[in-house]
């Protein structure tokens, strides 16, 4: 989600930041936000929500992490955020009975300051509260 009332959002200092809603009332909700870390209250008319779809095909600018079962193995905490959607050609390495395309996005990781290409059945999307 995000604040659909810019003026609003530049009187919280929160412009265009993501969030996700943790708690919705009958008029208003608590939102945690992304980039910030804080927990506010926006009136639900204030609140643009984004459409997500459950076929786990993610969007550029979408939220994503690791599954828990790849960060046993890879070790990159927190969220990343999608740049590219891509593909990584594995011709040199299967044999030619096997798809050598598998389908990735390009993700960048403000904690480590890092982009990775990781396979897109690799990701899930982000949530504070995990």
């Amino acid at each position: 989600m995000r604040g659909s009332n810019s003026w609003l959002n530049s009187m919280l200092g929160i412009y265009n930041e993501p969030g996700v809603v943790l708690e919705k009332g009958e008029h208003s909700s608590y939102v945690y936000l992304f980039i910030t870390g804080k927990t506010i209250v926006l009136l639900n008319d204030y609140i643009e929500r984004v459409d997500i779809s459950l076929d786990e095909d993610y969007n550029i600018g979408d939220l994503v992490e690791l599954k828990e079962s790849i960060r046993a193995v890879i070790f990159i905490e927190g969220f990343g955020i999608i740049l590219e959607k891509t593909r990584i050609d594995t011709t040199d390495m299967l044999d030619s009975d096997i798809d050598p395309f598998i389908d990735a996005y390009l993700i960048y990781f403000p904690s480590c300051e890092t982009e990775y290409t990781i396979p897109t059945t690799c990701v899930q999307l982000f949530s504070p509260d995990k």
